[in-house]
């Protein structure tokens, strides 16, 4: 069975707060993505977002994504795929946009 569908999706954790920060970021699967996070965190985060997007798209979404909120990227010295949290009210828009444009 071909899959036709992954995500786009947020998470928040409480160590991020600190930074008034986000993680965005896509992947094929949800509860696996979540397994993958779990081993990582002495406390649980969580997916604030997810969006569904077609599979041979979410690469160039992501991009796109990045490339849209660049200047709310939270950068120190990891991880590249951070941002401030008022992604979070834009992101849908912007995700809708780029759907009625395909």
């Amino acid at each position: 069975m071909t899959q036709t569908n992954g995500y786009i999706y947020v998470r928040n954790h409480p160590s991020y707060d600190l930074d008034g920060a986000c993680k965005m970021g896509k992947a094929n699967n949800i509860p696996d993505r979540d397994t993958q996070y779990a081993t990582g965190e002495i406390k649980r985060g969580y997916f604030e977002l997810v969006i569904e997007v077609p599979i041979n798209k979410l690469g160039a979404v992501e991009r796109l994504l990045q490339h849209e909120f660049r200047e709310l990227n939270v950068k120190y010295d990891a991880g590249t795929e951070f941002y401030n949290k008022s992604i979070i009210a834009l992101i849908e828009s912007v995700v809708a946009a780029l759907k009625s444009v395909a």
